[in-house]
């Protein structure tokens, strides 16, 4: 099953011509970090002790988070989820790269390299399948209907709920719903189901830390950009 991060990075994926979408260019790379961290925290590898983020079960089949725990583990002392979210950004540079490397190796797309220029190499990515969005707007309509509901949701539906948390906060909701009328529906259900219904804590903490984290290394970016243009 694909993780987190690779469901988010296919969804970033222009299939038109193979590119990521520009309008995630900031955020993606903060909000796959932080889909990491949500993964190691839906499967209980991780959680939030005293809002810091501590390896409780360093077990996992999956190689890119098996390199996440490690580094987890290897830091002194535990550090906060906006912390790890910078931290894995630039430790997996570039973290689309790593991604895209193991989806490719999963026979989820299939990577095409050229150079531009004869200098600069460039990647882009043939989806190898081709209803993957459809797909995703099917769950996310069942998860949400049963949020409106008040249904309690199974561990598929929490993972789909962080899932289209992630979507949102890369800016990559208008991909998986054109409709802008549609859009704004969903993010108010969105909002609804975070803030009010019967999810559990651990990813109420998950979508809760995460976004923030997202929220504020984006900031920190931004000023230190700013700041170096001036």
């Amino acid at each position: 099953m694909p993780t987190l991060a690779e469901r988010l990075l296919l969804t970033a994926i222009n299939p038109k011509d193979g590119k990521l979408y520009t309008r995630s260019s900031s955020a993606l790379p903060y909000s796959l970090s932080g889909a990491l961290l949500a993964e190691l925290m839906l499967r209980a590898n991780v959680e939030l002790q005293k809002k810091k983020i501590v390896v409780i079960n360093e077990q996992t089949d999956h190689p890119l988070l098996q390199e996440t725990i490690a580094m987890i583990q290897k830091q002194k002392r535990p550090m906060t989820p906006k912390h790890w979210v910078s931290k894995l950004k630039s430790e997996f540079r570039p973290i689309q790269k790593v991604v895209a490397r193991h989806l490719e190796n999963d026979g989820q797309i299939t990577i095409k390299e050229k150079k531009i220029l004869g200098i600069f190499n460039s990647q882009t990515y043939q989806l190898n399948d081709p209803n993957h969005l459809e797909r995703l707007r099917i769950s996310f309509s069942e998860v949400l209907r049963k949020g409106e509901a008040g249904t309690p949701f199974n561990q598929e539906d929490e993972r789909h709920i962080v899932l289209l948390s992630l979507i949102e906060a890369s800016k990559l909701l208008s991909v998986v719903y054109p409709n802008g009328k549609e859009a704004r529906a969903v993010q108010k259900q969105l909002k609804h189901v975070n803030k009010n219904l019967p999810v559990s804590k651990a990813v109420k903490e998950t979508i809760q830390a995460i976004d923030v984290a997202i929220i504020a290394a984006i900031a920190a970016t931004t000023i230190s950009s700013n700041q170096s243009n001036s």
